[in-house]
């Protein structure tokens, strides 16, 4: 998956290894990164006090790697809980398989001894070809959908136990130009149609069509989105109608000057801050192999949410012109943390209701408000379940986890990546599916 750039696990720094015991069960964790948030709290809320921890992010709900190290709360099982998060359906393919898919390739040290008190780990760790673990399955993931929605399901696969643990609002966010003409036809629009987004999917989007101005039909506007891996391109996908097994043609930004077809994803080359570059190309995303398939160019896309976020918060250069010589825009789907991320300020990129509804996205505090009725009654409908996976063969510690794990979600920790499904007035039975009142 990837080509094994994902990885499981984690190396151990030498002071760390002092005090973990052989007897410890390690539990792999993987999948969706638009719920990572209520997942990382929910790790550490069933764990003991005194256990050690380390993040790939100094945020604790941002983190799509941690290794967590102690006791936990319910049987007193000595674990170690390491997590890969970098997509749903590769997460569900490597649970369904039970196939070493997915290799945590980071050197994360343990650096505190815990965070009973705040959610800031002391220091980020870089992920370090030198301490990677061997490839393993993962034992537990978390999916923004249903397992028989993907591919990975039926002849050659484990059917899973899926749980309910939340519901994953998801947005569609358009971002800025440093064009002012451009701009100023960026700001005035605020909806996007299931029927929009199917034929910016397959062919690009002329921002007339989203302004109702003739002078925007120049502007392309081109989708930028997530790899074959993500739950959230599943249900990006599904609710509009464009099919989840569809062909889109989305779009890689070059930065620092104009890329070609041949140029694979500058994700090294991001700044630190999205605010000290520009866009100033765009091409369709070079053909690429995920979950151990080969796509065409155009039909992948990016690893990851974060990365989806930084990318549509980085504004397009007063200069930049697609392949055909024209001015662009971009606009991306997003899970609700990393939707939050890419709006908030200094950025101009927004959020833009669907269908004319919308997902009420608060720009500061918990991701979605517990006021967020429009979701809750029906009204804004790009919205998805959030599962926990595990093979029904699961036993003992980790067993324990996953269920302590999905009981912690459902009663305390989902509001941090979406809402909880007690507060859901309405339900449906697939991902674009119809929804009624419950």
């Amino acid at each position: 998956m990837k080509a094994l750039l994902k990885s499981f696990a984690v190396g151990i720094i030498t002071v760390a290894l002092a005090g973990i015991s052989s007897a410890q069960t390690v539990i792999h964790i993987s999948g969706s990164t638009a719920f990572r948030a209520a997942l990382n709290n929910a790790i550490v809320d069933i764990m003991n006090p005194g256990y050690l921890i380390a993040g790939s992010n100094t945020v604790l709900g941002s983190a799509t790697q941690l290794v967590v190290s102690g006791t936990t709360k319910v049987g007193n099982y000595p674990v170690v809980i390491k997590t890969s998060l970098q997509g749903s359906v590769g997460g569900v393919q490597s649970l369904a398989q039970q196939s070493p898919q997915i290799t945590f390739s980071g050197s994360l040290g343990w650096l505190q001894t815990s965070l009973a008190t705040t959610t800031t780990i002391t220091t980020a760790v870089t992920a370090s070809a030198s301490n990677t673990d061997p490839a393993a399955p993962a034992d537990i993931c978390l999916a923004d959908s249903f397992q028989a929605s993907s591919f990975a399901y039926g002849s050659g696969f484990t059917q899973l136990k899926e749980t309910k643990v939340g519901v994953v609002p998801f947005f569609y966010v358009m971002g800025c130009s440093n064009d002012t003409a451009v701009q100023a036809s960026l700001s005035s629009v605020t909806s996007i149609s299931a029927q929009q987004i199917k034929l910016l999917l397959s062919a690009g989007l002329p921002l007339s069509l989203l302004t109702g101005k003739d002078a925007d039909a120049s502007v392309t506007m081109y989708p930028i989105g997530r790899d074959e891996d993500s739950g959230t391109r599943l249900v990006a996908f599904a609710e509009p109608g464009f099919g989840v097994f569809g062909s889109p043609v989305q779009y890689a930004p070059g930065f620092g000057g104009s890329i070609s077809n041949n140029v694979t994803y500058p994700i090294a080359s991001w700044p630190a801050s999205p605010t000290a570059t520009t866009i100033t190309g765009i091409m369709p995303y070079p053909a690429n192999t995920v979950d151990g398939l080969s796509f065409p160019v155009g039909h992948s896309g990016i690893a990851s949410g974060g990365n989806v976020a930084k990318t549509i918060y980085t504004p397009v250069d007063i200069n930049a012109r697609d392949q055909f010589g024209g001015k662009f825009g971009i606009i991306t789907y997003l899970g609700a943390g990393d939707a939050q991320s890419a709006i908030k300020s200094p950025s101009t990129a927004f959020v833009l209701n669907y269908n004319g509804v919308s997902g009420q996205l608060a720009l500061s505090g918990d991701p979605i408000p517990s006021t967020a009725t429009n979701i809750t009654n029906g009204a804004y409908t790009f919205w998805s379940y959030e599962l926990l996976d595990y093979v029904p063969t699961l036993a003992g510690p980790a067993k324990t986890v996953a269920d302590q794990l999905a009981q912690q979600i459902i009663t305390t920790e989902a509001h941090y990546s979406g809402i909880a499904l007690s507060a859901m007035n309405v339900s449906r039975s697939v991902e674009g599916g119809v929804i009624n009142h419950n």
